[in-house]
């Protein structure tokens, strides 16, 4: 009949879970391409953090990382960063009795967070991470943000690199006295981490361990 418009039913399957192995580099991927460029974007708040600058993984320290929009106000940025690992937790605890408001997003009262802000659960094994956004949030805006952030997580992990540090060469044992101490002890060091050792390592390491404790004074 004229005059009536029929109601727009959306129908995506959103994820809230990542196979990517690289979770450091998923949630730097959602901040730059999802949490900053939006009016409403807030946060990522997460319970891991790198181990180093060029971590992928993230390890779980028991303590929060607030990922914040740089524009964010003051008031509410230091709102953000007073949530606690308790309060964390709970909002996490609280999910299952929580019904998403809108595009499985959940609103959140009472729970650490600024009452109507509206978050996204991720999660793999134990780590987890809340995308916050803040009203007011246009309808069309939000399932684009939300769509975003499925497809970020559905991506293939970036390749991560292993820094292998290079294995110390033989020395003979006629060279020792003229080798610098430190290259001797990153020999020894590397032949005691050996599983496996062959006849020809075993006679070298005896003879470092007597080198280094007998002629240290005198050559060093």
């Amino acid at each position: 009949m004229f005059g009536l418009k029929k109601k727009k039913q959306y129908s995506y399957s959103y994820e809230h879970s990542t196979k990517r192995n690289d979770w450091e580099n998923a949630l730097e991927e959602l901040l730059v391409e999802v949490v900053c460029p939006a009016r409403c974007g807030v946060a990522i708040i997460s319970n891991t953090s790198k181990t180093s600058s060029d971590d992928a993984v993230g390890e779980n320290f028991g303590k929060l990382n607030f990922r914040i929009k740089n524009q964010l106000p003051p008031a509410l940025s230091k709102q953000i960063r007073s949530l606690s690992t308790q309060q964390f937790a709970q909002i996490f605890a609280a999910q299952d009795k929580l019904k998403p408001v809108i595009f499985d997003c959940y609103k959140m009262k009472n729970l650490g967070l600024p009452n109507n802000t509206l978050v996204y659960f991720i999660e793999q094994n134990h780590k987890k991470a809340l995308v916050v956004f803040a009203p007011p949030i246009l309808q069309r805006e939000l399932i684009r943000l939300v769509q975003r952030i499925s497809d970020i997580l559905k991506r293939p992990e970036k390749v991560i690199k292993e820094v292998k540090t290079p294995v110390p060469g033989y020395i003979p044992v006629h060279q020792y006295a003229t080798t610098n101490l430190k290259l001797l002890k990153d020999r020894l060091n590397y032949l005691d981490g050996r599983e496996h050792l062959n006849p020809r390592e075993l006679l070298e390491i005896q003879d470092l361990e007597k080198f280094i404790i007998t002629k240290m004074s005198d050559y060093f």
